[in-house]
């Protein structure tokens, strides 16, 4: 399985626009989203790194960084993802409701 994730080496790091690589609307997007910039601009800026992505044999997008489920359309490009922040969301009540259950 052909795999790429959205967080690049420096996709989630702290850095200004004018330091952001030509051609990163990954980055570009999570630092709009920090800044609250409009948010249908960083769905398009992830929509286009998605179908690039998808053009480049990607069979699975994974949502690296905590921005990206924010502004990620899921019906802008037809390949499954992974949110690890609602995986991670979801294992934590799992394991919260296994405690609460044992000490009964």
């Amino acid at each position: 399985l052909l795999m790429f994730a959205f967080a690049f080496i420096h996709g989630c790091s702290e850095q200004h626009y004018s330091e952001v690589p030509e051609g990163n609307e990954v980055l570009l997007a999570v630092f709009g989203i920090k800044a609250g910039t409009d948010m249908k601009v960083n769905e398009e800026l992830l929509a286009g790194a998605a179908l690039n992505l998808q053009e480049k044999g990607a069979e699975l997008i994974v949502l690296g960084c905590t921005e990206i489920p924010l502004a990620y359309d899921s019906g802008s490009v037809d390949l499954p993802y992974i949110n690890p922040t609602r995986v991670l969301a979801e294992k934590s009540v799992e394991m919260y409701r296994s405690m609460i259950t044992a000490e009964n």
